[in-house]
């Protein structure tokens, strides 16, 4: 995998994110009856979001990280991260995809909180790999933008 790759995995990662964005944007606009692990997901979906726009606004000018920076981490380390978040944000959309989307503004109703209750440990485990993740691509970004 090239560089070019790279930025195209973090492309796709971005618009996966944005896709799971808009389906738990309607349950987190219902605030007070919103499943509080959703508000979780999201909350890191959103942060890795972030992360991963800065790291492909690097990955778009490598000539400007030091070499010796460039060197603490490799393309294969990157790949593997990556390949991850592939990977997970794929098991993150399959879930939610057995859940029932809400239309903006709606209160979820009954059936739809019941079915995030049965899929919450699911969620939970699918949030501690977000957040692994997360930690993973600040890292990569910390040690190049050093």
């Amino acid at each position: 995998m090239d560089p070019l790759s790279v930025a195209a995995s973090i492309a796709g990662l971005l618009t996966a994110a944005g896709e799971v964005g808009k389906f738990l944007g309607p349950y987190i606009s219902a605030a007070h009856e919103t499943p509080k692990i959703a508000a979780q997901v999201y909350a890191e979906v959103r942060a890795t979001t972030i992360i991963l726009s800065a790291l492909q606004q690097l990955s778009q000018n490598l000539g400007s990280v030091p070499a010796k920076y460039a060197t603490l981490v490799t393309l294969d380390q990157v790949i593997a991260v990556l390949t991850d978040g592939v990977l997970l944000y794929s098991e993150l959309e399959a879930s939610l995809s057995s859940l029932p989307s809400e239309p903006p503004g709606t209160k979820p109703s009954l059936q739809s909180r019941l079915r995030w209750a049965r899929k919450e440990p699911v969620f939970v485990g699918v949030l501690t790999r977000l957040q692994g993740f997360k930690g993973s691509i600040t890292l990569i970004l910390s040690i190049l933008q050093r």
